[in-house]
Protein backbone atom coordinates (compact mmCIF):
# COMPACT_ATOMS: atom_id res chain seq x y z
CA UNK A 1 0.00 0.00 0.00
CA UNK A 2 3.17 2.53 0.09
CA UNK A 3 2.34 2.80 -3.65
CA UNK A 4 -0.89 3.84 -3.35
CA UNK A 5 -0.78 6.08 -0.55
CA UNK A 6 1.99 7.72 -1.93
CA UNK A 7 -0.47 8.87 -5.01
CA UNK A 8 -3.18 9.68 -2.58
CA UNK A 9 -0.70 12.05 -1.20
CA UNK A 10 0.10 13.85 -4.17
CA UNK A 11 -3.60 13.98 -5.10
CA UNK A 12 -5.43 14.92 -2.02
CA UNK A 13 -2.63 16.11 -0.36
CA UNK A 14 -4.87 17.41 3.40
CA UNK A 15 -6.56 14.32 3.39
CA UNK A 16 -4.69 13.29 6.93
CA UNK A 17 -5.28 16.66 7.98
CA UNK A 18 -8.81 16.64 7.95
CA UNK A 19 -8.74 13.20 9.61
CA UNK A 20 -6.92 14.25 12.72
CA UNK A 21 -9.56 17.78 13.53
CA UNK A 22 -12.41 15.85 12.83
CA UNK A 23 -12.65 14.53 15.95
CA UNK A 24 -13.52 17.83 17.38
CA UNK A 25 -16.79 17.97 16.52
CA UNK A 26 -17.71 15.61 18.61
CA UNK A 27 -16.95 17.37 21.66
CA UNK A 28 -19.38 19.57 23.55
CA UNK A 29 -18.53 23.18 23.30
CA UNK A 30 -18.35 25.61 26.01
CA UNK A 31 -20.64 28.45 26.87
CA UNK A 32 -19.51 31.82 25.58
CA UNK A 33 -21.21 33.63 27.48
CA UNK A 34 -21.73 32.11 31.16
CA UNK A 35 -24.67 32.81 32.83
CA UNK A 36 -23.74 35.78 35.64
CA UNK A 37 -22.81 34.68 39.15
CA UNK A 38 -24.68 36.80 41.81
CA UNK A 39 -21.89 37.86 44.17
CA UNK A 40 -22.64 39.41 47.66
CA UNK A 41 -20.65 41.80 49.98
CA UNK A 42 -20.74 42.66 53.20
CA UNK A 43 -24.04 41.21 53.86
CA UNK A 44 -25.62 37.54 53.72
CA UNK A 45 -27.01 36.92 50.62
CA UNK A 46 -30.07 35.89 52.91
CA UNK A 47 -30.08 39.06 54.17
CA UNK A 48 -33.52 40.50 53.12
CA UNK A 49 -33.16 43.66 50.72
CA UNK A 50 -34.69 46.81 51.98
CA UNK A 51 -37.71 48.71 49.99
CA UNK A 52 -36.49 51.68 47.92
CA UNK A 53 -36.28 55.03 49.82
CA UNK A 54 -39.30 57.32 48.63
CA UNK A 55 -37.15 59.66 46.00
CA UNK A 56 -39.86 61.79 45.07
CA UNK A 57 -39.34 65.42 44.97
CA UNK A 58 -41.86 68.17 44.93
CA UNK A 59 -41.02 70.72 42.81
CA UNK A 60 -43.27 73.07 43.31
CA UNK A 61 -42.35 73.82 47.04
CA UNK A 62 -38.60 73.90 45.56
CA UNK A 63 -38.60 76.95 43.12
CA UNK A 64 -39.03 80.67 44.41
CA UNK A 65 -41.43 83.02 42.98
CA UNK A 66 -40.67 85.26 40.11
CA UNK A 67 -40.93 89.00 40.75
CA UNK A 68 -41.12 91.63 38.47
CA UNK A 69 -39.68 95.22 39.13
CA UNK A 70 -40.76 98.10 37.16
CA UNK A 71 -38.17 101.02 36.62
CA UNK A 72 -38.28 104.30 35.39
CA UNK A 73 -34.96 105.67 34.76
CA UNK A 74 -33.35 109.21 33.69
CA UNK A 75 -30.26 109.46 34.93
CA UNK A 76 -27.09 106.53 34.33
CA UNK A 77 -26.37 106.76 38.04
CA UNK A 78 -29.30 104.54 38.88
CA UNK A 79 -28.02 101.77 37.16
CA UNK A 80 -26.35 99.68 39.96
CA UNK A 81 -30.40 99.45 41.29
CA UNK A 82 -30.95 97.24 37.97
CA UNK A 83 -27.92 95.27 38.11
CA UNK A 84 -28.63 94.50 41.97
CA UNK A 85 -31.94 93.26 41.16
CA UNK A 86 -30.56 90.77 38.35
CA UNK A 87 -28.20 89.52 40.95
CA UNK A 88 -31.06 89.45 43.09
CA UNK A 89 -32.51 86.88 40.29
CA UNK A 90 -35.36 89.65 39.85
CA UNK A 91 -36.72 90.64 36.18
CA UNK A 92 -36.93 94.13 35.55
CA UNK A 93 -39.33 96.45 33.37
CA UNK A 94 -37.23 99.05 32.05
CA UNK A 95 -39.33 102.87 31.09
CA UNK A 96 -36.69 104.68 29.10
CA UNK A 97 -39.45 107.23 27.76
CA UNK A 98 -38.31 110.28 29.64
CA UNK A 99 -34.74 109.12 29.42
CA UNK A 100 -32.57 111.42 27.05
CA UNK A 101 -31.55 109.30 24.07
CA UNK A 102 -27.76 108.78 24.61
CA UNK A 103 -27.97 108.20 28.19
CA UNK A 104 -30.81 105.60 26.91
CA UNK A 105 -28.28 104.19 24.85
CA UNK A 106 -25.60 103.85 27.86
CA UNK A 107 -28.02 102.14 29.77
CA UNK A 108 -29.05 99.73 27.23
CA UNK A 109 -25.76 98.62 26.46
CA UNK A 110 -25.06 98.25 30.27
CA UNK A 111 -27.49 96.13 30.62
CA UNK A 112 -27.04 94.06 27.55
CA UNK A 113 -23.75 93.39 29.04
CA UNK A 114 -24.98 92.69 32.46
CA UNK A 115 -27.55 89.99 31.07
CA UNK A 116 -24.92 88.43 28.98
CA UNK A 117 -22.34 88.09 31.74
CA UNK A 118 -25.29 86.19 33.95
CA UNK A 119 -26.84 84.26 30.84
CA UNK A 120 -29.58 86.62 30.82
CA UNK A 121 -31.83 88.09 28.29
CA UNK A 122 -32.69 91.76 27.29
CA UNK A 123 -35.79 92.02 25.12
CA UNK A 124 -37.03 95.05 23.84
CA UNK A 125 -41.03 95.15 24.47
CA UNK A 126 -42.02 98.59 23.28
CA UNK A 127 -40.98 101.78 21.94
CA UNK A 128 -37.93 102.79 24.56
CA UNK A 129 -39.44 99.91 26.92
CA UNK A 130 -37.12 96.83 27.46
CA UNK A 131 -37.67 93.43 29.61
CA UNK A 132 -34.18 92.64 31.69
CA UNK A 133 -34.61 88.94 32.76
CA UNK A 134 -31.61 86.62 34.84
CA UNK A 135 -30.76 83.37 33.74
CA UNK A 136 -33.42 81.44 35.28
CA UNK A 137 -36.42 83.58 33.57
CA UNK A 138 -37.04 82.57 29.60
CA UNK A 139 -39.33 84.94 27.44
CA UNK A 140 -40.98 83.43 24.35
CA UNK A 141 -42.73 85.28 21.72
CA UNK A 142 -41.35 88.33 20.06
CA UNK A 143 -42.84 91.80 19.31
CA UNK A 144 -42.22 93.20 15.84
CA UNK A 145 -41.14 97.04 16.06
CA UNK A 146 -39.99 99.39 13.18
CA UNK A 147 -38.06 101.53 15.48
CA UNK A 148 -35.30 98.82 16.69
CA UNK A 149 -33.07 100.94 18.43
CA UNK A 150 -34.37 104.19 19.96
CA UNK A 151 -36.19 106.98 17.93
CA UNK A 152 -33.78 109.53 16.19
CA UNK A 153 -35.34 112.27 16.37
Amino acid sequence: MGFMDEIRKLTHPYSEQEEEYDDYDDEPLEEENPAPTRRTFGKSASAEPKPAANRVVNFANTSKPVEVVLQHMERFERIEEIGDLLRANKSVILNLDKTDTAIARRIVDFLSGCTYGMGGDLKKVASRTFLVTPNHVSVTGSVELEDIYFDRS
